[in-house]
Parts: structure tokens; sequence; C-alpha cells
């Protein structure tokens, strides 16, 4: 059994990164002791709405820096936003002695267009934290060019994209 602290958003609104993270954090909890730390923003805008939204993000800030040690694991998801790329690297930049042991998952694959074509200090930024991180999971394996020239191929893993039964209907 390990320890794994899991970054993600899991309450609502529903959306594709929520559910995924959602699933995938069942399945951990059936084998592993697992703390959760939710982002979830409660709304389907995008970007810093709102002056509580930056509280919340502080205090996951400071949560992060009083318990990262305490984990054999830690797996995050990837914001595909300028401003939730900005609290990633500032997630990533706490976490810097424990990369080696982190674990991303990019939900999506628009990171590369709506950021790092963007902005070329958070490319040079993702060059060297996730240069640094243990593993990086896409959706597909068209989605691993997303990461040309920022990680090593052998760290980015495909873990296909999926739909729960109940989604679908017959009709």
């Amino acid at each position: 059994e390990m320890n794994i602290l899991y970054i993600a958003p899991i309450s609502g609104p529903i959306t594709g990164l929520s559910l995924a993270s959602k699933v995938f954090l069942g399945e951990l909890q059936r084998s592993h002791h697992v703390k959760v730390l939710d982002y979830s923003k409660g709304g389907l805008v995008h970007g810093v709405n709102s002056f509580e939204r930056i509280l919340q993000v502080f205090k996951l800030f400071q949560t992060i820096i009083k318990i990262k040690s305490k984990y054999d694991v830690i797996y995050m998801t990837m914001s595909q936003s300028i401003s939730g790329n900005i609290k990633d690297n500032l997630i990533l930049f706490l976490l810097l002695a424990q990369l080696p042991i982190t674990i991303l998952h990019l939900h999506g694959g628009g990171i590369r267009k709506h950021v790092y074509d963007r902005s070329k200090y958070l490319s040079h930024l993702a060059r060297i934290l996730l240069s640094r991180v243990n593993t990086i999971i896409v959706l597909g394996e068209s989605l691993k060019t997303i990461f040309r020239n920022i990680v090593e191929e052998e760290k980015i893993k495909v873990v296909n994209n999926f739909a729960e039964p109940a989604l679908f209907n017959s009709k």
C-alpha cells in the first residue's frame, strides 16, 4: 500500500477531467491510502474569476507545503489555461524535491496551443519543471507531440481516453 497525494478537480461541475479524476481516484483507493486535494472551481469559467478562487489556490499551496513530504507518489492533473498553468507551475515549484515521484496527467490536447505557444516564458519553465517529473500521462499517441522538445519521450505514457457505460444511450 502506497501513500498517494492526489491533486485534481473531483467535485462539480462534471467535466471530462473531473469524471476521469473521480474514476481513477476510486481505483486507487481500493488498494492505497490517498489524500485528496480537490481544486475544483465549482463552475465552468476558465481562468481566475474571483477573489475566493485566489484564496482557494493559496490554501491549496499552504496544504501542499505542510504535507508534501509524507507521500510515496504525487499525482496531479494539468491545467490548459495560462492562469491554470501558472498555478500548476507554482505547485510544481513547491514540490521541487518531490518531482521525481510526481505523475502529471494531461486530460486534453490544448496546452501547447493555449499556453506553450503563447508564452516563451511558460514554455521555458515547462522544460525546467516537467523534465524533473517522473511521468506525464496523455490520452492518446498523437498527444505525445505536445511535449516535444520539453520532456524526454520515454517519460510520456498513454492512457487512452474512456467514457463510462452509463453515458451511452442505446437509442
